[in-house]
């Protein structure tokens, strides 16, 4: 997390099984700055790109990210330390407190993640079943049938969040007597079972979107998020023995969003480039309701 601008973790003095001792930092709650404040606005965008950095490419992720956790720290000057008041909102830096609950994630599940975000983003629910599987939340071997179930369930339960967003504008997307019968089928119907880490990795999102949701009200995480992502997926991992084909799967994985497979008048099966899908990850990357992932990555 380090590599991101910024944003910084207090340096630890003392640690036990039950307490972390850290330098003290003078700073701001991200919970106690104003809705209209810029501050929490830019403080929203580096804390994405935090969580981004850590969640995709560290394979871990900070699982107690509220309010209270995250300051807002006014640079100083370089005369005489004192702050200035006139300083620009985006001189300031987050500074995340409380490490006392991270995740560590395997990385193939840190790529999974990657996948199923991108995969949102471009609402291809055939791959985002896959990426579901692939992370455990579905059995391998789960019957055409119920794929097909799954996707269904995906698109109707998922699909309106990923349209208006969060918050109060969610809920009225939704008819409550369809939504519990989706969720019904989901519980009845599929053998979905949810890993502990993904759990707190829920909560976490949760905390951050009522966050993001006060700055924008607007506010559509996977499409605010989809910028930063695609540049960790174009990004070149760095080579090691265990992991010598990040490159070519991350290559893969932008093909996939922009490419499908057809098949034309013989039954030959072919990879066209969709200017569709294009479309649509611009449109998803203009409107996220956040800032479009200004912030470097």
């Amino acid at each position: 997390m380090e590599s991101v601008p910024r944003v910084f973790v207090p340096e630890v003095l003392a640690y036990n099984s039950n307490v972390i001792i850290s330098k003290w930092v003078d700073g701001i709650p991200l919970r106690s700055i104003p809705s209209w404040d810029d501050r929490l606005k830019d403080a929203q965008a580096l804390m994405r790109d935090a969580y981004c950095q850590s969640m995709y490419v560290d394979a871990f992720f900070h699982a107690d990210g509220h309010g209270g956790n995250l300051l807002w720290v006014e640079k100083k000057n370089d005369d005489d330390g004192r702050s200035n008041s006139s300083t620009r909102a985006s001189s300031g830096e987050l500074c995340i407190l409380d490490c006392g609950l991270m995740v560590d994630i395997e990385p193939s599940a840190a790529e999974g993640l990657l996948r199923l975000s991108l995969h949102l983003a471009s609402r291809d629910w055939t791959r985002v079943v896959d990426d579901v599987i692939a992370l455990g939340f579905l059995p391998e071997n789960l019957s055409p049938n119920l794929k097909a179930e799954a996707r269904g369930i995906a698109r109707r339960i998922i699909g309106p969040y990923l349209d208006v967003g969060g918050g109060a504008k969610a809920a009225s997307a939704y008819s409550i007597s369809s939504l519990f019968d989706d969720i019904s089928s989901a519980t009845l119907k599929l053998p979905t079972a949810l890993p502990p880490d993904m759990i707190l990795l829920a909560r976490a999102v949760i905390q951050l979107e009522g966050l993001a949701l006060r700055a924008y009200p607007d506010y559509r995480l996977v499409d605010d998020i989809l910028p930063v992502a695609a540049r960790i997926a174009l990004r070149a991992a760095p080579a090691s023995d265990a992991d010598n084909n990040s490159d070519d799967a991350r290559a893969s994985l932008l093909f996939d969003l922009l490419y499908e497979d057809s098949r034309d008048i013989f039954g030959e099966e072919n990879i066209l480039f969709s200017p569709e899908r294009l479309l649509q990850l611009l449109g998803t990357a203009r409107g996220s309701g956040g800032d479009g992932g200004r912030a470097s990555g």
